[in-house]
């Protein structure tokens, strides 16, 4: 009998440290997103797009995002701001530069110095990123996972 409450004992004691280690470990979502992500599918439409471009983009803690590019015919980096909406459920990225837009005329006839994309967010963790846009004619869905 004695044996058993010994056990009961260190057992309670045991799950205790446990649920304060877990509390200790909470990351916040900026946390999580601030950090270089290297894509790992590209998908317009449930179509698959995968090798044809090379994305990673770089959250920052100050606002802003850098993304490189490398495609079959060009690579190029660039820089934009980013911010959280919907109670960080989503991110808004500001449009990247013009000359690094290729079908500029879908944008219409505006400025597209303050087009703010919606990047809903499907999965977001210390290791991987899932996105979602709607731009109206197609749903681009990229998922990252994150740079070492």
């Amino acid at each position: 009998m004695k044996n058993i409450v010994l056990i009961l004992a260190a057992l309670l004691i045991g799950l205790s440290s446990c649920k304060k280690d877990e509390e200790e470990s909470v990351v916040s979502m900026e946390e999580m997103l601030c950090r270089e992500w290297q894509m790992e599918k590209y998908i317009v439409n449930d179509e698959d797009y995968d090798g044809i471009i090379e994305l990673i983009w770089e959250f920052r803690t100050d606002g802003i995002i850098n993304a490189s590019v490398t495609s079959l015919t060009e690579s190029y980096t660039d820089s934009s701001e980013w911010r959280w909406t919907n109670n960080q459920n989503d991110i808004e990225i500001k449009q990247f530069a013009k000359e690094n837009i290729k079908h500029i005329s879908l944008l219409g006839s505006g400025g597209i110095d303050d087009i703010w994309v919606v990047q809903r967010i499907i999965l977001l963790t210390s290791t991987k990123l899932i996105v979602e846009t709607d731009s109206g004619d197609n749903i681009i869905r990229i998922e990252f996972k994150g740079k070492s």
